[in-house]
Formats: structure tokens, sequence, C-alpha cells
């Protein structure tokens, strides 16, 4: 028994290391998706996306702030993607994409009409 404990524990703490190992060299903030999602840049050369088949799941577990690939400056806990300002204190991100997007939402105010021309509107009679 105490040697499955043992193994079971090693193997958490391997796949832990491997998450922050390759979160940190290739994890990325996905802007494309609502809401913004975290994306490996090393998958896009692997077929099937195996780092975040392996990782998505950990990263929206909150169990402290792990680096994404420098150059980015932000972290991710629980699914929630900060940067840290220079004064120490923390800058959620995913809510700040969030309020841009309502914002630019806003801006735009509803679609046009994609409705069919009627032919009693000025240039269709």
């Amino acid at each position: 028994m105490k040697k499955v404990l043992i193994s079971v524990i090693a193997v958490i703490a391997l796949y832990e290391m491997a998450f922050r190992a390759s979160t940190a060299l290739w994890g990325e903030v996905n802007t494309d998706t609502r809401p913004v999602s975290l994306y490996y840049s090393q998958d896009g050369l692997l077929p099937g996306d195996p780092l975040i088949f392996l990782f998505e799941w950990r990263s929206r577990l909150p169990l402290g702030k792990v680096r994404l690939a420098s150059g980015t400056g932000a972290f991710i806990d629980g699914g929630v993607f900060y940067k840290k300002k220079s004064d120490g204190s923390w800058v959620n991100l995913t809510e700040g994409f969030e309020m841009h997007d309502e914002q630019y939402e806003a801006q735009q105010g509803d679609p046009p009409d994609s409705s069919p021309a009627t032919g009693s509107e000025p240039g269709n009679r």
C-alpha cells in the first residue's frame, strides 16, 4: 500500500512539473475565443493539440498562479489570466478582456438589418 501511495504521489508531482514547464515554455492567452483561454504555441506543430488535451483541465484548477511563456507577462490560476504589476499587485486580464468585449459590443449597437429588400425601399423599385 505504501508503494502505491508513493507511486501516485510521484505521478502527480511529475504531471505538475510537466504542466508548469510546458506552460512556462509555450503557454499563451488565446484571445480569439470567448472567454479567453489557454493555448500552447507548440501544439501547432503536433497533430491533435496534445498539450491542451493533457493540461487544459489542470489550468482550470485554482492551485496557484502559473507563469505563461516569456514575453506574455501573464499567469494563469483557475482558468483566469493575470498580469503582475510593478508594485506587486495583480491585474485580472480575463476580466479586462470581458470588459473590452462588452464595450465593443455597446459601441457597435444592433447589427444592421439583414432582411431581404421588399421593393418599397429606395433603390429597389
